[in-house]
């Protein structure tokens, strides 16, 4: 007969003084979150709205995967049993390093430090341009990196494709000088060696030994001027003014066709060759005045030849004026050329007759010595207009 509210209301009367059955020693209807815990009813009850405590505001006791997160026992709760969302089914934190992948926020998680392996510490995937060199791959497996700078300069030790830069990957490197290891003064990446820049990486230039293509004639590597290339790798010719070897028998570089070399390098004076022998030609050339050693040497002068020494060297008649040849008589001067010429000594060999030969100035009062109608040695001050006896290199 007592409304709600008014003094002396019951909800109810159980008769017994149980606080934990269904109504309350106050008469009132036991309720979730009265404080008092429904034995058989309610898990819990603790009179508060939290829902981060023990005990959740539907008289459940707080547990993981309830969607709640108990303050200081959880880090997380998210109510589902997915273990790739950013809350683990045992209510922790899904992190980078649990070996768990968390979809959408982490590429990779295989829970360990290793950072040369597929997957980074920050449990992000290992690629090339990381700065982190893989490890865990040889070459030719996928994913194996030479090297790995972080960069994608590609004038460095390091390209962008993680290989080690080499002479002929076409980059051209810039961060080594001249004179130190890996120094590259071009690099065109092909294997030509007749372009500007050689397999070595080197500019092209003559002398290197390539010919290179629609700038050098020719390129032997060597300083040798009379050889088929000239050292500015220009190929040799006749009146180029050196004389090819085995080829030329002179080259005075004019186009004076009365001179001692014709202009199709041929020497002149051939008319007075006497023999040919341990890479010198002899000649018997014509001279004026009286036969003194003077004389003789003024004659193979002036038709451009050598004065043959009377000797090797050591022989008491050689002296600095004369050239040393394959001439070897010495007291016996032009023996040598007699005998290869004749098979006997100047007296007896008729090509050398009226032939005389510088003695060095110390012979007979600077006389030289010749063949005078098979009289051998004869003093050449005592005869005129005879014959000078020169060489020339072969």
């Amino acid at each position: 007969d007592i409304a709600e509210g008014e003094p002396g209301f019951e909800a109810c009367d159980d008769g017994n003084d149980s606080d934990t059955d269904a109504c309350t020693n106050g008469c009132r209807l036991a309720r979730c979150g009265d404080g008092v815990l429904q034995i058989g009813v309610e898990d819990c009850d603790d009179a508060n709205q939290l829902q981060t405590d023990g005990c959740l505001n539907d008289c459940q006791i707080a547990r993981c995967g309830d969607g709640q997160v108990w303050a200081g026992r959880e880090d997380c709760d998210d109510g589902n049993e997915i273990e790739t969302d950013g809350c683990l089914s045992d209510c922790i934190t899904n992190r980078c390093g649990d070996g768990i992948v968390a979809a959408g926020i982490e590429a990779c998680d295989d829970g360990n430090q290793d950072q040369e392996d597929a997957c980074l510490n920050d449990c992000t995937a290992a690629r090339c341009g990381d700065g982190v060199l893989r490890a865990d791959v040889v070459a030719g497996q996928a994913g194996f990196e030479a090297c790995d700078d972080g960069n994608a300069d590609n004038l460095d030790a390091c390209l962008d494709t993680c290989a080690v830069a080499t002479c002929g990957d076409g980059f051209l490197r810039g961060d080594v000088q001249v004179g130190q290891a890996g120094f590259e003064s071009c690099d065109d990446g092909n294997l030509d060696q007749a372009d500007a820049c050689l397999n070595d990486c080197r500019i092209a230039s003559c002398g290197d030994g390539h010919v290179q293509a629609g700038v050098e004639a020719c390129d032997d590597a060597n300083p040798v001027q009379t050889d088929a290339c000239l050292d500015t790798c220009v190929a040799a010719r006749c009146g180029d003014g050196l004389v090819h070897a085995g080829v030329e028998g002179c080259d005075d570089g004019n186009q004076d066709d009365g001179d001692q070399c014709r202009n199709d390098c041929t020497l002149g004076n051939e008319e007075y060759f006497l023999h040919a022998h341990g890479g010198w030609r002899f000649y018997r050339v014509p001279a004026q005045g009286v036969m003194t050693d003077n004389n003789v040497h003024a004659t193979c002068q002036r038709f451009g030849m050598e004065t043959p020494c009377a000797g090797a060297a050591g022989c008491r008649y050689n002296n600095n004026i004369c050239t040393l040849t394959s001439e070897v008589g010495c007291g016996n001067p032009m023996r040598t050329t007699s005998q290869s010429l004749c098979n006997t000594n100047p007296g007896t060999c008729d090509a050398m007759n009226q032939t005389y030969t510088y003695m060095g100035n110390t012979w007979n009062n600077g006389g030289s010595c010749g063949e005078e109608n098979n009289s051998w040695c004869t003093n050449g001050n005592s005869y005129s207009d005879r014959f000078a006896f020169c060489a020339r290199r072969q």
